[in-house]
């Protein structure tokens, strides 16, 4: 899972896109309210993610 904010000025979009290709099976969720640090939705997502993983 690559979790990605679109407002990140660091670590640009097209990178992360980049990576999901060149990565069998990766799933990547794009975040538009979000930057480097994230957002409350994107902050949700990672915990779902994180439970979704640990078999929660």
């Amino acid at each position: 899972m690559i979790v990605h904010g679109r407002l990140d000025l660091s670590c640009p979009f097209d990178a992360a896109w980049q990576f999901a290709q060149a990565w069998p099976g990766a799933e990547l969720a794009a975040f538009d309210d979000a930057g480097h640090k994230g957002s409350p939705a994107m902050h949700e997502h990672v915990r779902r993610t994180v439970a979704r993983f640990a078999g929660l």
